[in-house]
């Protein structure tokens, strides 16, 4: 194995959040990723159903085609009712557990249609994932530094049933609850579930420096996918402890170029950050000749717009709009005469829009707005100028363009980032007005999570109020959070109103709010997301430097790991653990 997988340092993998998600990259991997979010939320269904047919040879020849779809039919497709017919609905009621009768009616028929359309979708997606796993396993086999991750021996791996964790538990390090973890992986049935352990296990080794067991936990992954992604991360992961040189090699070996692309921005990203402002212009420059290798119109074009932010910042306004020009190009000869090729199209513009945005100019971004198709990608644009406005200190002209975002749940997270702005200039009773604004447009939100979520975010812009100087903004960020519904959501935000009281020197305030936290936290049904939300907390009140407090949160997180009997649960919990652990010594 190479060198420079001795020494490499991975960040975290991506999460994949919610069972939706999960059914997605059990199916298509990471591919989907690259997608127009608004196509992969409207999927392959027609919303529309049959409610009424002209004669009885239409549903017939509907069932038929649908039973025919659904391996239970296999005679000819002719609209009439024959034994045979009534066979393969016998089959398929009993399928169902329905009672048994062979007769056919129009809610029958409906549900064939849609069962045999899922099934459709499934199968494709299925023969998508297929096709994506071998594209990954032969590019990992181009290259002789990549090659040896291909290894298919942790398949048979068992946990070992005579090892004590008693006294990892009692003074933890992070080795052993990394090598815990990975114990508890070996446990896991299924496959997919395994590699999403495993990806955060590794994260958490190559912070920990146990780079020979994070190599190894690599080739423990069974998606070439994945792998393909690990690779990526560790490259972000080098950048990010300064370490340019390191990841700059690392993304030298990346089979894909977008994934090595996308490395390579994240070194441009580190640089800026860093003040490195000739390195960040020089990486910007390389990834702009590269992406021009790139076959794929939507993913150029998220590069240029990319290239151009940064160019910017660093001081290169000519370089930065001759990037953002070659983006519009692009994004004008993308072909739109399907409904995918016009999502594409306007996903396009959309990150177009948002990089004008963030460069300063709202109005060219709101004039391509009405090129964008998907309600994603409109909202997305109003979402960047309104942030833009706001950070530039322009909080009417925020509002106005916040005003024309028409969801509820997008507006009021939005209205809640302008009223902490407004704060920031020192106009606090508009602030506090626009708050109460916003609260009013969280209300209409249906969806509870969506609700809840909307919610924490205000909290989190009241407590950017309090540590402006408005007075009763903590007060009135818990009595908002008490509304949240969602258990985890509430916690966090009473743990970060607590921080922020501890920052600001507000003892007794503090720990009145730490106790409600701690209540909030106890009605978290899931074991794994108290552990969670504890270790983000115990990194964050570190990073503010209550330490006491950080150390704290993290002995309950661990109490709370040792009870996981889940073999995916504790690995995650554990590795977790170690990540926080890493970032609180």
């Amino acid at each position: 194995m190479p060198q420079i997988f001795l020494t490499l340092n991975f960040q975290r993998l991506a999460v994949w959040a919610g069972r939706v998600a999960l059914l997605f990259i059990m199916v298509t991997g990471p591919g989907w990723a690259d997608l127009s979010p608004a196509f992969a939320a409207r999927g392959d269904i027609p919303d529309t159903r049959i409610n009424e047919f002209s004669d009885p040879e239409e549903i017939v020849h509907l069932a038929q085609q649908s039973l025919k779809r659904l391996k239970y039919y296999d005679g000819p497709i002719d609209g009439r009712m024959s034994q045979m017919v009534i066979d393969a609905i016998k089959d398929y009621q009993s399928t169902l557990g329905r009672p048994v009768d062979g007769k056919l009616t129009t809610e029958l028929a409906q549900q064939m249609e849609t069962q045999g359309k899922v099934g459709d979708m499934l199968a494709r997606l299925q023969e998508v994932r297929r096709t994506k796993i071998d594209q990954a396993r032969r590019a990992l086999m181009g290259k002789s530094e990549t090659r040896g991750f291909l290894d298919n021996a942790a398949e048979n791996e068992t946990a070992d049933p005579t090892r004590d964790v008693s006294s990892c538990f009692k003074s933890p390090t992070e080795q052993c609850l990394l090598i815990e973890a990975v114990e508890s992986a070996k446990g896991i049935f299924k496959t997919e579930l395994r590699d999403w352990a495993y990806g955060e296990i590794l994260v958490s080794q190559a912070k920990a420096g146990l780079l020979k067991s994070a190599v190894a936990t690599v080739r423990r992954i069974g998606d070439a996918r994945l792998i393909l992604v690990a690779l990526r991360d560790i490259a972000r992961a080098q950048a990010k402890e300064g370490r340019i040189s390191e990841a700059l090699d690392t993304a030298k070996i990346i089979p894909t170029l977008f994934k090595r692309l996308e490395a390579l921005t994240s070194v441009a990203e580190i640089r800026m950050e860093r003040g490195d402002r000739e390195g960040a212009a020089d990486t910007a420059r390389r990834i702009i000749a590269l992406s021009q290798k790139l076959e794929h119109p939507l993913q150029q074009v998220t590069v240029l717009t990319q290239m151009a932010v940064i160019l910017s910042k660093v001081g290169e306004k000519e370089n930065s709009m001759a990037a953002i020009a070659s983006a519009e190009k692009v994004a004008r000869t993308t072909t739109a005469s399907d409904a995918f090729g016009k999502i594409e199209k306007g996903a396009a513009i959309r990150h177009i829009a948002s990089a004008y945005a963030v460069l300063g100019n709202s109005a060219r971004a709101l004039d391509m707005i009405e090129k964008v198709v998907g309600d994603y990608d409109r909202i997305a644009v109003l979402m960047s100028v309104a942030k833009a406005l706001a950070a530039a200190g322009q909080t009417d002209a925020a509002l106005m363009v916040a005003g024309k975002i028409d969801t509820d749940r997008y507006r009021s997270v939005m209205l809640g980032r302008i009223a902490a702005e407004m704060s920031r200039k020192g106009e606090m009773d508009k602030a506090f007005v626009l708050v109460k604004y916003a609260l009013s447009k969280a209300e209409n939100i249906e969806l509870p999570y969506a609700k809840s979520y909307a919610t924490g975010q205000i909290v989190l812009s009241l407590i950017q109020i309090g540590q402006n100087g408005g007075k009763g903004a903590f007060k009135r960020a818990a009595e908002i959070a008490e509304q949240i519904e969602n258990d985890r959501l509430r916690a966090y935000a009473f743990w970060s109103i607590a921080s922020a009281q501890s920052r600001m020197g507000m003892v007794e305030a503090s720990r009145q709010t730490e106790r409600m936290a701690r209540r909030a936290t106890d009605a978290i049904g899931s074991a794994l997301s108290q552990v969670w939300m504890l270790s983000d907390v115990a990194t964050e009140l570190w990073r503010s430097g209550d330490k006491k407090q950080a150390r704290r949160a993290f002995d309950e997180a661990t109490e709370i790991a040792r009870t996981i009997g889940n073999a995916w649960g504790r690995a995650r919990a554990l590795a977790k653990l170690a990540a926080a652990l890493h970032d609180i010594r």
